[in-house]
């Protein structure tokens, strides 16, 4: 980033290398989010997202006992209120998470609000690089969400630990005459509605010019006849040489590589548990990502998966676990397989996401390529398959062409960020459902981007919201 400051001349280049940065810095939003499934609810084997295993929200998890209903109305009433008190809530998990969950997308927003000069975008976009301006705007407006989420995160915890303490819910902040207006419920309120605003702010279409302030509207950087376009995905983000080489159809065939530190979705079940050596992990994984390219089926054909155990690293920003090893995943599609190329380019972003987020058939891959874990007479125990499953925290992402990390980021930040939005929304309590139904809008077509444990997670909240809505009062069961 020193270029940045070298003058107005290098500015183009700053923009480019900066977008890479933040990319991967983004991608680091799944690991931690992953990390986060409150420890009584998780059970053996949870997480994987292949047919015979259900993850941590499935139906088989253990439930609050219910009172009998007095009459059918009552009955209804309570059993919501007895769900709502003893669900735990995702954002406990975040509390005792303490500051690293949200790492990456604090160094990314330090990047983009504080390291590069005011004037970088204009000058990026007049200097050749204005597809490099546009994607640094459209990740200012990303990470101004996820701020808001951050803002609002922390008041629920600080209204959450007032209410445990015992302290008066409407005790205010502050003093004063006014006290009721910024009481810490007022406050997590209002803060969670600017939020949840903020997120389907950012899904719905826009003009480019005017979709954020970041770059001023009479510098003209924008798309071709200012079409609307959608957050991370719009030629407009394309500079000259890869727009170029979209239009011609020249594109190399897809391949992608992952520096990543795995990191366990549960915490270990006893405190001697060992962390699984990271050449051991670097070969589950690759077994894990063919299993799901066999289910992909045809158009993952002639995608090669390759990994293995690297070195580990130090320093700002790794987590101590990363001193131990890291994963270098590469995938590629083969250009001797007749198949799509816009196909194969999909499946090699669903197998890269997928492997980032921990959702692969764990179960498939402990087991072995003859289904019975090598010399193992049984399938595996779900406990063994509960501690094979990891989410990957990137540190290094490259593509054969940038398009290719920014599906990636794509798949990975939109299920992410639209499930705190969905937490946002039950946690305010009015029954709301617009979360749910712009991830359900096949129009949009963010449901493409959810795995199945990312799905079952948002309808977990989207219940969990109408069973509060219902317990306050306001809706009717």
């Amino acid at each position: 980033m020193e270029w940045a400051f070298a003058g107005k001349a290098l500015h183009p280049e700053a923009a480019s290398h900066a977008c890479a940065l933040v990319r991967q810095l983004c991608l680091q939003r799944s690991a931690a989010l992953a990390t986060l499934v409150p420890p009584d609810e998780t059970r053996g084997g949870g997480g994987a997202s292949s047919s015979n295993e259900q993850d941590s929200f499935g139906d088989d998890a253990t439930r609050p006992a219910e009172p009998p209903p007095e009459s059918p109305a009552t009955g209804r009433f309570k059993r919501a209120a007895n769900l709502v008190k003893t669900q735990v809530r995702v954002v406990n998990a975040f509390h005792s998470a303490g500051d690293a969950v949200v790492r990456g997308e604090t160094r990314a927003r330090g990047v983009v609000a504080e390291i590069l000069p005011a004037d970088l975008l204009v000058n990026a976009a007049e200097g050749g690089a204005p597809g490099a301006a546009n994607e640094l705007a459209d990740w200012a407006a990303y990470l101004a969400a996820a701020n808001a989420v951050g803002t609002w995160r922390e008041l629920s915890i600080a209204r959450d630990d007032a209410a445990a303490a015992g302290l008066d819910d409407g005790a205010g902040i502050g003093g004063g005459d006014d006290d009721a207006a910024t009481s810490l419920p007022a406050m997590t309120a209002e803060a969670g509605a600017k939020a949840l605003d903020a997120i389907l702010a950012l899904t719905a279409p826009r003009r480019r010019d005017a979709a954020t302030a970041f770059i001023p509207r009479a510098t003209g950087i924008g798309g071709a006849d200012d079409d609307d376009d959608l957050w991370l995905e719009s030629p407009a983000l394309f500079d000259a040489n890869e727009a170029a080489t979209a239009a011609e159809n020249s594109t190399p065939p897809p391949a992608a590589r992952v520096f990543a530190v795995p990191v366990p979705i549960a915490p270990p079940a006893s405190p001697n548990e060992r962390a699984m050596p990271v050449a051991d992990f670097a070969r589950l994984l690759q077994r894990a990502i063919e299993a799901r390219r066999a289910e992909l089926g045809v158009r993952a054909r002639g995608i090669t998966v390759h990994a293995e155990g690297v070195r580990g690293v130090v320093g700002e920003g790794a987590r101590p676990i990363a001193a131990a090893g890291q994963v270098m995943l590469e995938l590629a599609a083969s250009s001797d397989v007749d198949v799509d190329v816009d196909a194969s380019r999909d499946a090699l972003v669903q197998l890269l996401s997928d492997a980032i987020k921990g959702d692969l058939p764990w179960d498939v891959a402990v087991a072995g390529p003859g289904g019975g874990g090598g010399a193992a007479a049984h399938p595996p125990d779900r406990g063994t398959i509960h501690r094979a499953h990891h989410a990957l925290e990137v540190q290094s992402a490259d593509g054969s062409d940038p398009e290719i990390v920014r599906a990636t980021c794509r798949r990975v930040c939109w299920p992410s960020l639209l499930l705190e939005a969905a937490e946002i929304e039950a946690d305010l309590g009015g029954g709301g459902r617009a979360v749910a139904e712009r991830v359900a809008d096949a129009s949009r077509g963010l449901h493409a981007m959810f795995s199945t444990r990312e799905t079952r997670w948002l309808l977990q909240l989207q219940r969990r919201g109408e069973l509060r809505a219902i317990a306050s009062g306001v809706v009717q069961p």
